[in-house]
């Protein structure tokens, strides 16, 4: 299973909140709740909780949120989860209306799932990838990206963090062409505050019934990263599995 997680830790609270959109545990005073939901990519869903709102919800896509907020301030999540295809300008028309749905529905905070922009497939990686923006950038004009240039615009129009699930990215290293899978973090003022590459790659080989290899396309990244969402989420931790 392929999942983005993401760390939440606050003075004296803490909680885990993961997604591709998949697994989410959601902080609510005393109690913790989680969800797991379809890969946009595979056939997997587990649901757990009534403390989730389904917004949307379909075997192709459905967004979902806590509906429990902090008292003193918005604390609000929203997993972003949609059907994926082979054309990028649809995905992105897709992933707009989601984030305007979940900033509609008050969240502050939007997770999109992996590998969002195109089909989640070795064989695409590279046709999908785009030079992606560094840590500081917050001018979309001068954004190459076209996915990466959506989620600063989304983030500032709709005043949210927005955790951007990942993007198949090129790099050019020695004279060779590198694709990470690279998950942009963007605070709401549309600036980048975080930037992670995947470190663990998936890699499965069960002779006579499945090989999938990300490392036939992708490479590893090498750190570790974390960004401070202020309140009321504090310092978030990137990771994907």
């Amino acid at each position: 299973m392929l999942i983005t997680k993401v760390l939440f830790a606050t003075t004296a609270r803490s909680f885990l909140f993961s997604s591709s959109t998949s697994l989410a545990f959601s902080y609510s005073n005393r109690r913790i709740h989680s969800t797991v939901t379809k890969h946009p990519h595979s056939t997997f869903r587990r649901q757990r909780s009534q403390n989730h709102l389904p917004i949307s919800r379909s075997s192709e896509a459905s967004l979902y949120m806590s509906t429990e907020t902090s008292s003193s301030m918005n604390s609000r999540v929203a997993l972003l989860q949609f059907k994926v295809t082979d054309s990028k300008s649809q995905n992105h028309e897709t992933a707009s209306a989601f984030l305007a749905k979940a900033a509609a529905q008050n969240a502050k905070l939007a997770v999109l799932p992996e590998i969002w922009n195109g089909p989640y497939a070795t064989a695409a990686f590279a046709e999908y990838a785009e030079v992606l923006p560094s840590i500081g950038d917050g001018d979309p004009a001068e954004v190459e990206s076209s996915s990466a240039r959506l989620l600063m615009e989304k983030a500032k129009e709709h005043n949210i963090y927005i955790i951007g699930g990942s993007i198949p990215e090129r790099v050019i290293e020695n004279s060779s062409e590198l694709i990470y899978n690279t998950c942009l973090c963007i605070n709401p003022d549309g600036k980048i505050v975080g930037k992670h590459r995947k470190v663990h790659l998936f890699d499965i080989d069960v002779p006579g019934k499945i090989t999938f290899k990300e490392s036939d396309t992708l490479s590893p990244g090498t750190g570790l990263t974390a960004f401070d969402a202020k309140e009321p989420f504090g310092m978030i931790g990137i990771g994907i599995w």
